[in-house]
């Protein structure tokens, strides 16, 4: 017999629950969730997951019920093998559903950077669908803030530091576990990011052959290549060649024989007024500032 669908809490076979199509975060592992399960086991699940109906039945008829809140609870269930789990059951939308899925799961412990880009990608998307601006993955500070300084406000954090989270979601997955697993740094991601998937796949087959690491210059280096060629109308990629020629050339060095410093330092004062005119009075980590320059000289053009 089919089960009725109804606003409110109930039971729900575990054979029909299905996850959240789009679900941004990572299924869990390792010892903290193995507690978790022994945990459940013994408690049992006191606080009901969220669920909303989909269209798909069971051969019998059943309803499936796809998974909002909650996909921890039920992978524990599933592995101690407990029948049903309780569940709240709501009416969504698709847009409603892709930002409750991040609300309910914003804050997690041990939560992957990775993870955050999804996140974030999924909550902007959602909010620009319902109407509320255009995206803003790339362009620069708009008279009203922008949507992705208003996922920022959300979850309280700048609105850079949600762009360079976003921009991992448009790395392979290699690259992706690189990146959670701290083999890349965060601000490497996101430049490595604008390389397509051909070119990202040429990277991490180069970095794990030699066990190399990829250094910030490096990454630069390779963004600057694809916008370059994007520039130039170029449809081809860049080539193996071109890749392993930029992995291998000393960026850090000096260019000329002439002595140059190794490091250059500018105090803050100098540098303020000229942040705070295009960011608002946002407060950056010295990384953020880091990256703001490097960006400023990437668009710099000698004198002629």
């Amino acid at each position: 017999m089919s089960e009725q669908i109804n606003e409110h809490d109930t039971d729900i076979s575990i054979e029909h629950l299905i996850p959240y199509s789009k679900h941004p975060f990572k299924t869990p592992s390792g010892k903290e969730f193995d507690e978790f399960c022994a945990s459940i086991k013994e408690n049992g699940i006191l606080d009901p997951i969220t669920v909303r109906s989909t269209k798909e039945t069971d051969k019998s008829g059943n309803r499936i019920y796809e998974i909002i809140s909650g996909h921890s609870r039920v992978e524990a269930a599933r592995r101690i093998e407990l029948p049903k789990v309780p569940a709240r059951i709501v009416d969504m939308t698709d847009d409603e559903a892709d930002i409750k899925v991040v609300e309910f799961n914003y804050g997690r412990k041990n939560m992957m950077p990775s993870e955050l880009g999804r996140a974030f990608k999924l909550r902007l998307d959602a909010l620009n669908q319902q109407g509320k601006r255009p995206s803003d993955l790339t362009s620069g500070q708009n008279e009203q803030k922008s949507s992705r300084d208003e996922v920022a406000g959300m979850f309280g954090i700048s609105g850079s530091k949600v762009h360079r989270y976003m921009r991992l979601a448009y790395l392979i997955p290699e690259l992706q576990d690189a990146v959670d697993s701290k083999e890349i740094r965060l601000s490497i991601g996101e430049r490595i990011s604008y390389l397509r998937e051909v070119e990202q796949k040429t990277l991490i087959h180069l970095l794990k052959k030699d066990k190399r690491k990829i250094t910030l210059q490096q990454s630069n280096a390779l963004s600057m290549a694809r916008q370059k060629a994007d520039k130039d109308n170029q449809k081809s990629n860049l080539t193996k060649k071109q890749i392993m020629g930029i992995l291998d050339s000393n960026v850090d060095a000096p260019i000329s024989k002439n002595k140059r410093p190794k490091n250059i330092k500018v105090s803050y004062k100098a540098i303020e007024k000229h942040i705070e005119k295009h960011l608002e009075g946002q407060e950056l980590s010295e990384e953020a500032i880091h990256d703001i320059i490097l960006k400023a000289l990437e668009n710099y053009k000698m004198p002629q």
